[in-house]
């Protein structure tokens, strides 16, 4: 009858655990998909802060519309073809965004943070005896400038 080799007991202690080289690789795997979550994670963050920017832009533009919709048809805020702008210390918005509004020295924040806010009020361009408004709100200049637009309608009531 043939037995079995017996195993030497220093051949079994050798298959347990570990090498140092499968850690290595374990830890680059790892690795690699950390930075990946990372990644996505500032991609998220920055998706985040400009719905952000662009919700407050359309928040003052729906804000001046309410205004804007409130006065007469005839009021002289509605009437004209040139786009209609108010002073940085006169447009109950927070330019130099230090929290205080139209405070007298207000003149607007660095370019980069600059709100601008103008509204066109078109006559029967769509429909008789109506006026087009359209309120446009922009911060920031260059490939960094945020704009909201928002149009509606003002007929004349009789």
């Amino acid at each position: 009858m043939v037995h079995p080799p017996i195993r030497n007991i220093r051949d079994t202690h050798r298959e347990l655990g570990f090498s140092l080289i499968e850690i290595m690789i374990a830890l680059a795997v790892l690795s690699i998909g950390i930075l990946g979550v990372a990644s996505m994670q500032l991609s998220a963050s920055r998706g985040n802060t400009s719905a952000a920017k662009l919700t407050f832009l359309y928040t003052i533009a729906a804000d001046r519309v309410e205004k804007l919709m409130g006065l007469p048809y005839d009021a002289p805020l509605l009437s004209g073809t040139n786009p209609h702008t108010l002073a940085a210390n006169a447009d109950m918005i927070d330019n130099d965004m230090d929290g205080e509004i139209d405070e007298g020295d207000e003149v607007g924040a660095p370019n980069s943070a600059q709100i601008h806010l103008e509204w066109d009020a078109l006559e029967d361009q769509d429909l008789e005896d109506t006026k087009t408004i359209l309120v446009r709100v922009t911060q920031g200049t260059g490939g960094k400038r945020k704009t909201a637009e928002l149009t509606y309608y003002r007929c004349m009531l009789n």
